[in-house]
């Protein structure tokens, strides 16, 4: 199994030992020789196997008297296992309770099938002893304790194994139990790899043209959340074997549970990922330039809700109070908002950036002083690398307010120049200048359709200057460079030719910037 799935396992089997207790309920006082204390103390006593203590709490006729602590235990299992005993859902009041229409100083516990469909209370009652009163099993409720335990689920464990595995551990279970959970685990996740191989060779002979086109790695992100799914499935149809007491049941299923729910949405989260990748690789990403951004902060924010209610969904089913958890983390929102309203206006500078699309990853951009390509756009910052080979990063929040230059949303390069010749140049060989420069200009391949611009821009007591403009058909900015140096090149062989000198001393304008 990968290590997500470890990390994932292992995180649901150490959250399940705090997760799983339930908020304890402050209930009444119990007051001596009730009901609820009673049944709090045998319970006590039977999870200590105390068996010869446990027997004071049964109404033993005289024949079974020298088989209390046996028929402690037999009653205990019985109980534990078909009922669960719950001492704070008796009474607190030593009378026990009135208004549950039985006879008074008796109450019941509940009810076991006896065979032939029929069902048997498990009933108690107020005795009054030499060191004072307290609530038993009655004769009946001990009387049916053999023959309830003789059809007892797990019945050859309990009467086999040694006492040191029959002792009780965490979450009710028995030693021998928590053993065997580790041996049921391995089992599933050997039944899990096998049947997601075998849906891997499935998925890839059926599908595996539009699969692998769609993404190459899909039948690997399956194996995983699968493998882990299939385990659980497999564990909580095993555990029965196990013969859990109502307290364990509840535990172990509710873990099984989360194993199956954190499988669920590991392979939610794998989809959005594999659905994110197969969309920025389709035509319609193609045609909507603006999805090169957009769909990935998308597929952040999804993976982050996705992973919120992951957690919150595996935590209820470990028991854990999710409405106590959901104020906690509206309570904390509001801290956490309050305490991160910069990451919060930077991560809405991304949405904007990703809708409002001012430039795409791979663009040439400058940003107030800053030139280079975009590299990335993450949720919190957009990150430029100069043509220094630096990288910076400006946070999207200050990014959406600043006046950003695309330049490779151009389509086409102007090359500007200001060519000074010295002022004893005539007439006639300005004219020459200017129609060759216009004419090479007009004769290059890449030149665009509007005429170039070669015009007398100045005449002065140092020069004569001749401005030169023209525009190409090219978005690339190597290719700009080499159209630039030809164009400037070939006004001074044109200057040469006609024997012109450029002026002397004079420094001309410096030209815009092409990018």
């Amino acid at each position: 199994m990968r290590a997500p799935a470890a990390v994932l396992l292992g995180l649901v089997l150490l959250a399940s030992e705090a997760a799983a207790q339930p908020i304890a309920r402050e209930a009444p006082r119990a007051a001596a020789g009730s009901p609820r204390e009673s049944m709090t103390r045998f319970k006590e006593l039977g999870r200590g196997g105390r068996w010869a203590e446990a027997a004071r709490y049964l109404d033993l006729p005289a024949s079974l008297r020298d088989d209390g602590p046996r028929v402690a235990r037999e009653l205990f299992e019985v109980i534990d296992h078909e009922l669960g005993l719950d001492p704070g859902e008796l009474s607190a009041d030593p009378q026990g309770d009135p208004d549950d229409g039985l006879p008074a100083r008796t109450d019941a516990l509940g009810e076991i099938a006896s065979g032939a469909g029929v069902d048997a209370p498990v009933r108690i009652t107020r005795r009054e002893f030499a060191d004072g009163a307290r609530w038993v099993f009655t004769r009946a409720t001990v009387a049916r304790a053999e023959g309830w335990y003789g059809r007892l689920d797990g019945r050859w464990a309990r009467e086999h194994l040694p006492p040191s595995l029959l002792a009780r551990g965490p979450k009710s279970l028995l030693r021998w139990q928590w053993l065997a959970l580790p041996l049921l685990l391995a089992a599933g996740l050997v039944a899990g790899r096998v049947v997601a191989a075998l849906a891997r060779k499935a998925l890839v002979r059926v599908a595996g043209k539009h699969v692998l086109a769609f993404d190459p790695r899909l039948p690997d992100r399956v194996k995983g959340p699968l493998t882990l799914l299939v385990a659980a499935l497999v564990l909580r149809a095993s555990v029965e074997a196990l013969s859990l007491s109502r307290d364990a049941e509840a535990f172990v299923h509710g873990l099984f549970s989360a194993l199956g729910l954190g499988a669920v949405f590991w392979a939610l989260w794998r989809g959005i990922e594999v659905a994110s990748r197969g969309f920025a690789a389709s035509r319609w990403a193609a045609e909507q330039t603006g999805s090169v951004t957009v769909l990935p902060l998308l597929a952040k924010a999804a993976r982050v809700v996705l992973s919120v209610l992951g957690v919150v969904a595996v935590l209820s089913a470990l028991g854990y109070p999710v409405a106590s958890l959901v104020a906690g983390l509206g309570i904390g929102g509001l801290a956490l908002a309050l305490a991160a309203q910069k990451t919060g206006e930077h991560l809405f500078g991304s949405v904007a950036i990703g809708f409002d699309q001012p430039f795409q990853v791979g663009d040439l951009v400058k940003v107030d002083e800053q030139t280079g390509r975009v590299e990335a756009v993450g949720l919190r910052s957009t990150r430029i690398r100069t043509f220094d080979r630096t990288v910076v990063s400006i946070p999207n929040g200050k990014l959406a307010d600043m006046r950003t230059e695309n330049f490779s949303a151009r389509d086409r390069f102007r090359v500007y120049t200001t060519l000074g010749l010295a002022p004893t140049t005539d007439a006639a060989t300005l004219r020459a200048v200017l129609a060759e420069v216009r004419a090479m200009l007009v004769a290059h391949p890449k030149v665009h359709g509007e005429a170039p611009w070669v015009s007398l821009l100045r005449v002065g007591a140092t020069s004569v200057e001749v401005e030169v403009a023209a525009w190409f058909r090219t978005t690339d900015y190597e290719e700009f460079l080499a159209i630039r140096s030809e164009v400037l090149l070939g006004c001074l062989d044109v200057i040469e030719r006609h024997r012109a000198q450029l002026a002397t001393g004079v420094v001309a304008p410096a030209p815009p910037p092409p990018v």
